[in-house]
């Protein structure tokens, strides 16, 4: 999974990858294109807002939480408020405008469970209006049209396994 966060006047690329052994993740910070830290974190325990991570062998007790359009973060010692952008749609937004034409394919972009379905097959929508609510590393996603027009497919339903790839919806 790959984000864009803005910190400060920072902008990191954040790639997450799941790490060799069960529960690990191995998470890489870019600015500019170069690798400012990569570091491998183990997952102790999330209970809602609360997670408990470790890294070189010390624990971190974090707070994670939404506040509006950013995420805080807080450890026992500082505070981060952390904007999160996703890079295929400030890539969109930089170079075009999202296609209004012809049959557009939505696709999940990493593994994750439907949480909720906003539109269903027949129902029209406009771009930027979200269609599915996706949960992935217990964050929830609102999947939105790239389009305006007729959902034409959503093959999916609540409480659903989706997996990278797999066909969330089309317009037309």
């Amino acid at each position: 999974m790959k984000i864009e966060a803005v910190c400060g006047s920072d902008i990191y690329t954040v790639e997450v990858q799941d790490g060799p052994a069960e529960g690990e993740v191995t998470v890489i910070l870019r600015s500019d294109e170069e690798d400012v830290c990569t570091c491998s974190l183990t997952v102790l325990s999330v209970d809602g807002e609360r997670w408990v991570l470790a890294r070189d062998g010390k624990v971190h007790d974090l707070l994670i939480r939404e506040a509006g359009d950013s995420i805080l973060v807080e450890s026992q010692h500082d505070r981060w408020s952390v904007a999160i952008a996703s890079l295929k749609d400030r890539r969109r937004s930089a170079s075009q405008a999202p296609s209004t034409e012809g049959m557009l394919t939505v696709q999940a972009q990493m593994p994750g469970k439907v949480v909720r379905i906003l539109k269903t097959a027949g129902e029209a929508v406009r771009i930027g209006e979200g269609v599915v609510i996706i949960e992935a590393m217990k964050m929830q996603n609102e999947i939105r049209s790239p389009g305006q027009g007729t959902i034409v497919a959503c093959p999916l339903e609540e409480g659903q396994s989706v997996q990278s790839g797999d066909i969330l919806f089309e317009v037309e």
